[in-house]
């Protein structure tokens, strides 16, 4: 019984075996393929989409040859600029907002293919119209009353600066320059004999009248103000000379960022430079001050002089010009 148990046992192990081997020649003997997806088979749900604007730099020299590319493209991850120039050179690039440098004036081809990560390109293309900009003339403003005289020009006619008082009414000139400097909420300067020379520091040519701002401190402070238009964005040179009693003493003269119809908006209004004088060499010594400014982009400046101290101070011959 034992030898037959056996014998059946190798005779089922021989027939599984011989199953397993027919199994394996049968799946061998067919030809199966499986294709598998490449990229480009995906669908691109949300393809790339090629577009961009470009802004001409400004500034000194030949920064008008500079343009800064704005990439405002959709759906893409790489970028590759084409910048072709008159003479038949490409220029290249990578970067996502590029800037360029063309040679001059003229039309310049830009290009740039957006793409993703599924090789799906866009592609934009724009002529670039390179012209250098005009330099704007740039005004020299009227300072009315500048050399802070009683408000008559020579041969005695009034210049004529209106002020209109806090009821409404125009204040009357008498001749006086001061009006040419008020503003609401301030004391304007005195009027004062004791200005610098006809011509600064040359005493033969005689003395001239100037602005004259007592001790502060005591109720009596004033200030000086005139609103000017210059052109928007340029480069000034103001002048002045000042004259101070008491060392400590000191005198202020700034350029407003915009007009006032009240003294009580200078913090809000700001300055856009300003500079001080604090030599004192005695009323009749006269120090000239000078500094630069950078007008705003409204061109509406004004003057504001005031000061700080414990004697008179004067101020005289006040300019604005541009810059050289």
């Amino acid at each position: 019984m034992k030898n037959n148990r056996n014998t059946n046992k190798l005779k089922s192990s021989a027939g599984l075996l011989t199953a397993v081997f027919l199994l394996i020649i049968s799946f061998s003997s067919c030809d199966l393929e499986y294709d598998i997806a490449d990229t480009a088979s995906i669908e691109d749900l949300t393809p790339p989409t090629a577009f961009f604007a470009a802004s001409q730099n400004t500034g000194s020299d030949d920064a008008w040859k500079t343009y800064t590319f704005s990439n405002q493209s959709n759906s893409a991850t790489q970028y590759n600029w084409e910048f072709v120039h008159n003479s038949g050179e490409v220029v290249t690039s990578t970067e996502v907002e590029p800037e360029h440098t063309f040679p001059g004036e003229g039309d310049f081809v830009v290009t740039l293919t957006a793409s993703d990560n599924l090789g799906v390109e866009s592609v934009y293309t724009e002529t670039i119209t390179v012209v250098e900009p005009e330099v704007p003339t740039v005004i020299t403003p009227v300072i009315s009353e500048w050399a802070f005289e009683d408000g008559t020009e020579e041969g005695g006619d009034t210049l004529g600066c209106v002020f209109i008082q806090a009821d409404g009414t125009p204040k009357d000139p008498k001749n006086d320059g001061t009006n040419c400097w008020r503003i609401l909420g301030a004391t304007v300067h005195q009027t004062s004999s004791d200005g610098a020379y006809a011509v600064p520091f040359d005493s033969s040519s005689g003395k001239t009248q100037g602005a004259k701002y007592p001790a502060t401190g005591e109720g009596n402070d004033r200030a000086s103000y005139q609103a000017l238009t210059v052109t928007p964005n340029a480069k000034y040179v103001v002048t002045f000379h000042y004259a101070l009693k008491n060392d400590g003493d000191k005198v202020r003269v700034g350029i407003l960022n915009g007009w006032m119809d009240n003294a009580s908006e200078l913090e809000a209004t700001g300055f856009i430079a300003e500079a001080d004088g604090d030599v004192a060499l005695g009323k009749n010594n006269f120090t000239e001050v000078t500094f630069e400014f950078e007008a705003n982009a409204t061109g509406e400046i004004a003057i504001w002089i005031d000061n700080v101290s414990t004697g008179d101070t004067y101020v005289d011959n006040i300019s604005i010009v541009p810059a050289p």
